[in-house]
């Protein structure tokens, strides 16, 4: 049975949700077709398939499709849903474990100058993956005299920016946690 939709563990899952891919699997389980993915990559979620086996086990796999259109030889059509070699199947864990998914609040996790202006640590909303998947047009809360987006955002705040250079606010957040909960003193 294919959805549009899963709520697992806490998490909710729709299908056109885009992830990016963040680090390579300790451990790909048979899922060799990951390997073909570059970190930074962004993917979407193109189908959710739920599989009831005769023994009451319940089997999710994510259908996932690289935005930029690249075939790989490992990948297939996710049963004739998209073209050949363009979509591969994954677990939650897979998911959760190597992609993060891309959300409305990022932030400049690298140098990256725009008209002379260091933009690192600078917070930023997702517009829309650029095709070829690996950059993204995003809006900036200031004034960082690019463009608006044909409309979509405002002017001169918008840029298109490498994804290798964004991260989502959580992980902004998840990192200084780490780093103060490390500085303490037992």
């Amino acid at each position: 049975m294919y959805l549009n939709h899963i709520e697992l563990d806490g998490r909710v899952y729709k299908t056109g949700d885009t992830f990016k891919y963040i680090k390579i699997p300790k451990s790909t389980d048979g899922y060799s077709g990951l390997d073909y993915i570059k970190i930074g990559e962004i993917v979407k979620l193109s189908t959710i398939k739920r599989q009831e086996h005769r023994d009451g086990r319940l089997n999710i796999t994510f259908g996932i499709e690289m935005s930029s259109g690249v075939r790989c030889e490992q990948w297939h059509n996710l049963d004739g849903m998209l073209s050949s070699r363009t979509g591969y199947y994954i677990r939650e864990k897979h998911l959760i474990n190597a992609f993060t998914r891309v959300s409305d609040t990022m932030f400049v996790s690298k140098p990256f100058s725009f008209k002379r202006k260091d933009l690192k640590n600078m917070k930023c909303k997702t517009i829309s993956p650029m095709p070829g998947g690996k950059e993204m047009v995003v809006e900036f809360d200031e004034d960082v005299g690019g463009c608006g987006a044909d409309g979509l955002g405002k002017a001169g705040h918008c840029l298109v920016v490498p994804n290798d250079v964004l991260m989502p606010i959580k992980e902004k957040e998840k990192s200084k946690t780490n780093k103060s909960k490390s500085g303490k003193k037992a």
